[in-house]
């Protein structure tokens, strides 16, 4: 018989990830960032809207998640935000890089 995996409120990975995706512009950045959009000017062109000071606020938090992570880049000397395996299956899986695709996106 397969065990059971114990989760509780305090140490739910799904909990986790809810609390994350249900803030404002979460989904978006990601998205952004899985279509190539890797760089900060690039994302706040991308994404109408947002502040710069909730876009940083936002890949903080998503750094700390492990959901991205930061790079120097090493041409230009920029920071790069690199989509980790987990933020990139939620993308696919969601389906996000098809619908979002449009969505306020710089003509």
């Amino acid at each position: 018989m397969k065990q059971m995996h114990n989760c509780s409120i305090q140490s739910c990975p799904v909990l986790e990830m809810v609390d994350v995706f249900e803030k404002k512009w979460s989904l978006r950045i990601l998205n952004e960032i899985y279509l190539g959009n890797t760089h900060f000017n690039q994302l706040k062109r991308q994404i109408k809207g947002i502040t710069p000071a909730l876009l940083s606020k936002r890949l903080k938090e998503f750094e700390k998640q492990s959901l991205i992570s930061r790079k120097l880049a090493s041409q230009s000397n920029d920071t790069e935000y690199i989509l980790e395996e987990k933020a990139r299956e939620v993308v696919q899986c969601w389906g996000l890089h098809s619908k979002l695709k449009g969505l306020n996106r710089a003509k």
